[in-house]
């Protein structure tokens, strides 16, 4: 387990910004998890939209891979 400078547990968190998005770091514990109002618009559709996708590919493979 990290351990935060503080002496609490560290929390493993993602990164969502443009620079480092979808890395993983430890964080502070106490810090707030709320995200803003637009990520939580946005994150879902976009979730479904990366989930289409690799569905096709696979489908697509499956293809090449029969012919």
């Amino acid at each position: 387990m990290e351990y935060c400078s503080c002496g609490k547990p560290a929390v493993l968190r993602t990164s969502w910004t443009t620079r480092n998005h979808g890395r993983c770091f430890y964080g502070y514990p106490d810090k707030d998890q709320s995200i803003c109002q637009r990520s939580a618009d946005i994150i879902p559709g976009l979730l479904r939209s990366k989930n289409r996708a690799e569905a096709k590919a696979r489908k697509l493979k499956m293809c090449l891979l029969v012919s």
